[in-house]
């Protein structure tokens, strides 16, 4: 995926079969376009960007810092903050990022 672009955001909470079911069952049928000719071009698939409710729980719960649920409180005050943790897995800092101009 990274050789033509392709980067994928957020997937430590996903086990490797979840991960793979989601890519094959919904994520990869999404129709994209990355020119060919513009090497900087790069399409980041964010495994929590639909902006559910469950997204944003897992968000808040693994990948959100101190700052960001400290906002989230202050502009939601009446959402139920789940508890920080590690996510499940440790996938995302072995995963390819951009290099532009590649």
């Amino acid at each position: 995926m990274a050789s033509i672009g392709m980067y994928l955001d957020a997937t430590d909470h996903l086990s490797d079969r979840n991960l793979y079911i989601r890519l094959w069952t919904d994520i990869l049928r999404e129709p994209t376009e990355l020119d060919p000719d513009d090497r900087d071009a790069v399409w980041h698939i964010d495994l929590l960007g639909s902006g559910s409710e469950e997204d944003i729980r897992l968000y808040l719960t693994y990948y959100a810092d101190e700052d960001d649920r400290r906002r989230w409180a202050q502009d939601f005050p009446d959402y139920p903050m789940p508890d920080a943790a590690q996510p499940p897995f440790d996938r995302d800092r072995h995963l390819p990022q951009p290099h532009y101009g590649r």
